[in-house]
């Protein structure tokens, strides 16, 4: 029995101590993983470290030791963020502080660096520094209670990182100095933990451009580490590649490179060719290269470095987006434009993947983006751009950080380029003042807005104001990169301008000639730079009349923008040429010369020659246009073409006068028509691409909603900028989401055009309607007029049945006495009025009257005669007592109708077919600037005809024209936006009532407004842009709204008025008001023109009638012009057939068997007798 109980108390005590000693085994084990992944990691083996922590976790909680369990959270956690999966390192840092639920004696060390591995997370991925702040002080405040004196060092490292990131450099310091006092004490002054303290103190120095003192501190961070760990260790090479930094930054770029060739060699010895860390070696000196100026060095230098991190992580990981950021560079500063997008695009793609959308990195790809698309001319995109990184570093840094002074500097070089020189004037100078207040040292960043600001004042033709500052930016960038280096290049030439501008053409001549020899002595010169550089040269010999120079230069600038895989043939391509903008100038510039030169010597060759450059460059005006989306983009590029097309306008004239051949007529009325309504055009062009193009629905369903989405955050924005108190948050939101449905559009058209040929074909037809064909559309009652306005010539083409001419008049102040005849017509001034409309009458229409065939006009004016309305123009000289009604207006003439181009016109782009559910009737609706609630007014105009009440809401006119025609009418809390566009597709005949409102400074935001309530979904306010989005076929809209067909003049396109936006969604036709309308004399003029509709007259003879019927009844006091003589007809004039087709087939078809069966039963009754 005693031998029992002893064997139960060996088992007892056996059994246990088995166990313990095999779970001492298993953490001897697990600690031999710990410290092999710890060592790996000292060493840069993420992989590898990570797969042995994992193993001594396995063993940790599979012995419940949660402490060390924790740690090899932690490790992990680290190691994933840095492999770049972000998400799983929270993850695993999260892990690490449950174990507080497991082991509440497990002390606090754990969870302090579990905060510094979600502050990690917050900062690095998410660049959310306020949340990244909170768990570092987290940390922070475990460290300080617990008293880890040393791990405390490491809170102060981190606080002190996000204090330097938002520019509070001196108390990032301030921390840094605290962490190294902390460490001497605890250890010496030569403990090799001082190393990573003095790489954050080196690094605040680097960041404040004291680069002396970062020099020091990473110098003693070498020599701590090299005696600890040895010179070849990865954790010195940091440290190494550090210095090399510095002196990269000082521009020894010799010195840098030698650096960090040095810690190639290590790198690849010690990690083998297809290391990542060797890769991102490659991509440094790739980038010291690049500075070097030495581009194809650095292009082969970043490719290496792409292949291996592709080899080893793929496509698009994280890892890459700097290479692909290092190649944008590179190509964007060797002119091939379209690569360097390429590349920022795949860096965008990669960032936004691991960073999300609001990452500073992502930021400053936006921001070179932009000064890719500032070069390419897409100024309007390019501010987009801009503003979307301005407004991620004012999120992360505020408004008057040193990050935002680059983003004003570049903000005020977009509104430059849109000739909005005070606004960009503005911006230079606050980009200016931040560097200066911030970094009185940080010269290059300061020379760009000198620069700028030299700019302005060169445009504004302040050449000694433009000197200053462009030798003040020369002086800074010989400082900092020496006298014959490729950066700069572009000052030199800027330098050479300002000189060409005072007429100092050898000092001129003297910097363009350094640029071309700097440019000469580099192994990877700048094409663009050197083909603007022999422009230049051009353009200044031809000024000192040294034609042959200036020649031999501009074929010197074509031949270097010929793409090195093409040669020059005789058949002209732009395809073949690197930049066809640069090309488009240097044409542009030989063709004037050719001109000058032949207007001297009247060589008939040398006109020929000019005549075939403008030849070509009409083929480079439609390639340009092509590659542009933006529609401002489009109407800032029309006004540079229009100039142009003027100046082809000439040498065909020229050819004209010596050989008096029609054809050379024919071929300046063509430019004259390249130079209209483009923009319009290729709108239309669009729609009826998409309509006949053969794309899958859903793709168009997909385009249709982004447009919506564009409308409605268009409109939140306009309303917002419009307040008196503006929110910025709401603004800043607003443009965010506008930049990102703007990038969606683009994609979808790239989609579309890759989907169908024959989307891409429509879409950019470019056909000019003919002389000829023109002329077999007008009848013998018809003349049409088209108009060319360059500075104070006017060129008036006559085109009737049978003939065209042209006549060349000089008009001076024609602007000013337009906007002087105007002025007089709405402040009632008839004696100013009288002798204003005589003098334009003399100038514009009686030179070519002669010509005028038939009673008929169709009027295509140009630059300010938009603003003319030219049936109150008098063709006689009247005498102050004569009465408004009796005076001599060309109304009483000729029937007058305007179009935006003979093209649009007589070649409708749209294939307009009305569909079949458009009924031949009138959609009305008039506006209540109310906000009461009252009975709701939805009528036919049957219904209101009938009515004896004006019901609330209701104008005069809506009764006036409901005696007429038949439609449904809106009033009241019932003539909203909501139902006018869910309406507006099924009527032949729109007629709105409402109050207008034109932004001449942004046209896309003139609006008009229906009736405001309080529970109406939009916001009643219709915009110019939210039209873009509708379909609106019908065959006459009337805008009786003031100011309709008012608007900003843009050269090469017209007015912007309210009616362009109509044109756009699909309506054929529109009677628009040039000022205010009378609510006295519209409701009878609208009773008289829909009368006369009624009667089967034309639009156009419709109008004219109705005028002439009101000045004939009206009361003396209302016949003043302003009253009746605002409304003008734009596009095309066929009357209107106000009978329902279908009824009409339903008689046609009930006809057609009446009359068989009259046949039948006359034939029976013959057959009888």
């Amino acid at each position: 029995m005693l031998q029992k109980h002893f064997f139960y108390l060996l088992i007892i005590f056996f059994i246990p101590s088995l166990t313990f000693s095999k779970t001492l085994n298993d953490t001897l084990v697990a600690s031999q993983y710990y410290h092999t992944g710890d060592s790996l990691l000292t060493n840069w083996e993420f992989e590898p470290s990570i797969s042995f922590f994992k193993k001594a976790l396995f063993i940790y909680e599979k012995t419940c030791t949660w402490e060390k369990a924790a740690k090899c959270y932690n490790k992990i956690s680290e190691l994933k963020r840095h492999v770049n999966e972000y998400e799983k390192s929270i993850s695993f840092a999260h892990k690490a502080l449950k174990i507080d639920t497991k082991d509440f004696t497990k002390n606090k060390r754990e969870d302090a660096n579990a905060y510094d591995n979600i502050g990690s997370y917050y900062e690095t991925y998410k660049s959310d520094f306020k949340t990244a702040l909170h768990y570092y002080k987290k940390a922070f405040v475990i460290r300080e209670r617990e008293k880890y004196d040393t791990e405390i060092i490491i809170s102060y490292l981190n606080i002190g990182k996000i204090k330097q990131i938002q520019g509070l450099y001196s108390q990032a310091l301030k921390d840094f100095e605290t962490a190294l006092d902390i460490s001497i004490q605890s250890f010496d002054k030569d403990h090799y933990s001082n190393a990573t303290i003095y790489l954050e103190i080196g690094n605040n120095n680097l960041h404040n451009w004291k680069f002396d003192n970062a020099l020091k501190y990473y110098q003693k961070a070498f020599d701590l580490r090299s005696q600890k760990f040895g010179e070849d260790n990865l954790k010195t090479l940091e440290a190494y590649d550090k210095i090399g930094i510095i002196h990269y930054q000082k521009r020894k770029n010799d010195i840098a490179l030698q650096f960090f060739e040095n810690t190639l060699a290590l790198k690849l010895k010690k990690l083998g060719k297809n290391h990542s860390i060797v890769a991102t070696t490659y991509s440094t000196i790739g980038d010291i290269y690049k500075e070097k100026g030495d581009y194809n060095k650095a292009l082969i230098y970043q490719k290496k470095a792409l292949e291996i991190k592709q080899k080893i992580l793929g496509e698009y990981h994280f890892e890459l987006s700097e290479i692909y950021f290092a190649l944008g560079i590179i190509y964007y500063r060797t002119g091939i434009y379209d690569k360097a997008l390429e590349f920022y695009y795949k860096d965008i793609l990669t960032k936004k993947k691991v960073l999300g959308d609001n990452s500073l990195k992502l930021a400053t790809t936006y921001n070179n983006i932009g000064l890719v698309l500032v070069l390419k001319n897409l100024y309007k995109k390019a501010e987009s751009y801009f503003k979307k990184s301005s407004s991620i570093k004012e999120r992360i840094y505020g408004e008057n950080h040193i990050a935002i002074a680059d983003s004003y500097n570049n903000l005020g070089l977009t509104y430059n380029k849109q000739e909005n020189k005070e606004k960009a004037l503005f911006y230079y100078k606050k980009s200016l003042n931040t560097h200066e207040q911030t970094y009185s040292k940080h010269e290059l960043l300061r020379s760009n807005s000198l620069k700028e600001i030299g700019r302005i004042y060169l445009a504004e033709r302040k050449s000694d104001s433009a000197l200053y500052y462009f030798k003040k930016t020369l002086n800074i960038k010989v400082k900092l990169y020496g006298n014959d280096h490729p950066g700069t290049s572009t000052i030199c030439n800027l330098i050479g301008n300002a000189y060409h501008n005072k007429k100092d053409y050898q000092n001129a001549l003297y910097y363009y000639n350094k640029v071309l020899k700097i440019q000469g002595e580099i192994s990877e010169k700048n094409d663009l730079i050197v083909a603007s550089s022999y422009n230049l040269m051009a353009n200044t010999y031809t000024k000192i009349k040294d034609y042959k120079k200036a020649q031999l230069y501009y074929e010197k600038a074509v031949n270097i923008n010929i793409k090195k895989d093409q040669y020059n043939t005789n058949i002209f391509d732009p395809t073949k040429y690197s930049y066809p903008e640069i090309l488009m100038d240097t044409f542009y510039n030989n063709a004037k010369m050719l001109q000058t030169f032949h207007s001297e010597n009247q060589n008939a060759s040398l006109l020929k020659q000019s005549i075939i450059l403008y030849q070509n460059i009409d083929i480079l005006i439609n390639y340009i246009r092509n590659s542009y989306q933006n529609y401002l983009d489009k109407v800032s590029f029309s006004k540079k073409a229009k100039e142009i097309y003027g100046d082809a306008i000439k040498a065909q004239l020229s050819m004209y006068f010596e050989t008096q051949e029609k054809r050379e007529l024919k071929k300046a009325f063509y430019y004259s028509e390249k130079s209209k309504a483009n923009t319009l055009k290729e709108l239309l062009n669009d729609a009826n691409a998409k309509n006949f193009g053969q794309l899958p629905n859903t793709l168009l369903d997909v385009e249709k909603n982004i447009k919506k989405d564009r409308a409605i955050y268009q409109s939140l924005l306009t309303n917002e900028k419009s307040k008196k108190t503006t929110d910025l948050t709401k603004i800043r939101q607003y443009e965010n989401l506008l930049f990102d449905i703007n990038q969606r559009q683009d994609s979808i058209i790239l989609l579309f055009e890759k989907k169908s040929q024959k989307y891409q074909q429509l879409k950019y037809q470019n056909k000019v309607v003919s002389v000829s064909e023109i002329q077999q559309k007008l009848d013998k009652k018809t003349s049409l007029l088209e108009y060319f306005v360059i500075d104070n010539i006017t060129y008036i083409f006559t085109i009737s049945k049978n003939n065209i001419t042209i006549k060349k008049l000089l008009i001076p102040e024609l602007t000013d006495k337009i906007k002087r005849l105007q002025e007089a017509i709405t402040i009632e001034n008839n004696a100013s009025y009288k002798d204003l409309a005589y003098t334009l009458y003399q100038k514009l229409i009686h030179p070519i009257a002669s010509e005028i065939r038939g009673d008929q006009l169709i009027i295509i004016p140009d630059g300010s005669l938009w603003h003319l309305n030219f049936d109150l123009l008098l063709t006689q000289k009247e005498n102050n007592t004569t009465k408004p009604k009796n005076l001599s207006y060309l109304l009483r003439n000729y029937v007058i109708s305007y179009a935006n181009s003979a093209t649009l016109l007589f070649n409708p782009l749209n294939n307009y077919t009305k569909p079949s559910d458009v009924q031949n009737k009138c959609l009305a609706f008039s506006f209540s600037d109310t906000t009461k609630t009252f009975t709701t007014n939805t009528q036919s105009l049957t219904t209101l005809r009938n009515s004896g009440d004006d019901l609330p809401g209701t104008r005069e006119e809506i009764k006036a024209i409901a005696n007429i025609i038949d439609g449904q009418f809106y009033s009241g809390n019932q003539a909203i936006e909501t139902n006018f566009k869910q309406q507006v597709s099924k009527y032949n005949i729109l007629h709105l009532a409402l109050h207008g409102e034109v932004d001449n400074e942004n046209p896309e935001n003139s609006r008009l407004y229906f009736t405001k309530t309080r529970d109406s979904i939009e916001d009643n306010l219709l915009y110019s842009h939210e039209l873009f989005t509708l379909n609106i076929p019908a065959e006459l809209a009337v805008l009786s709204a003031c100011n309709t067909g008012a608007g900003k003049i843009a050269k090469g396109e017209g007015i912007m008025s309210l009616g362009n936006a109509f044109q756009y969604a699909g309506t054929k036709s529109l009677l628009l008001s040039s000022w205010e309308v009378s609510d006295k004399a519209t409701p009878e003029l609208m009773k008289y023109f829909y009368t006369n509709l009624k009667k089967g007259m034309n639009k156009a003879k419709a109008l004219q009638q109705a005028k002439l019927q009101y000045l004939h009844t009206a009361e003396v006091f209302y016949t003043n012009p302003f009253y009746w003589g605002s409304f003008y007809l734009i596009g095309d004039t066929a009357p209107i057939d106000f009978q329902n087709k279908t009824y009409t087939i339903y008689w046609s078809i009930g006809l057609i068997i009446i009359g068989f069966l009259g046949l039948f039963f006359f034939i029976r009754n013959s057959d009888q007798n």
